[in-house]
């Protein structure tokens, strides 16, 4: 004989609560909130990713270029996108131009590095041949 108030139910809330059908996805999408430069720390982002794969750096074309691959949880590995470069007529001829120089100071430098190690052999094998035997 108290003064029992009976309690409502509580009315579903649908940002959060699953509901069937259509409604999933507003609801899934009204948990997270939209992170912004502030608020996205490395703790966050080491959570979207699974590995990092740093392989060998390649200077064959005498630029150092290494490829990194980096594993995103459930997607896999990321490939961004090749932007499309259109040169004009100029920075086509400009980089032509460079890539010429930079060819040429390449064959300089092997036939420089040829005629010292060239000169080096010639200076041990003198050295060899002036040293009196025994």
């Amino acid at each position: 004989m108290g003064t029992d108030k009976e309690e409502p139910h509580p009315q579903p809330n649908p940002k959060t609560e699953k509901t069937g059908g259509r409604n999933q996805a507003p609801c899934f999408f009204h948990t997270f909130q939209r992170p912004t430069a502030d608020r996205l720390k490395n703790p966050m982002l080491n959570e979207f990713i699974e590995k990092v794969v740093v392989h060998e750096a390649d200077k064959s074309t005498g630029d150092r270029r290494q490829k990194v691959d980096i594993y995103f949880n459930f997607i896999g590995c990321f490939v961004p996108p090749k932007p499309e470069v259109i040169l004009t007529a100029e920075e086509e001829a400009k980089a032509q131009k460079a890539l010429a120089a930079r060819n040429r100071e390449r064959e300089q430098n092997k036939l420089r590095m040829r005629r010292v190690r060239e000169a080096q052999r010639a200076a041990k094998e003198a050295g060899k041949v002036s040293a009196p035997a025994g």
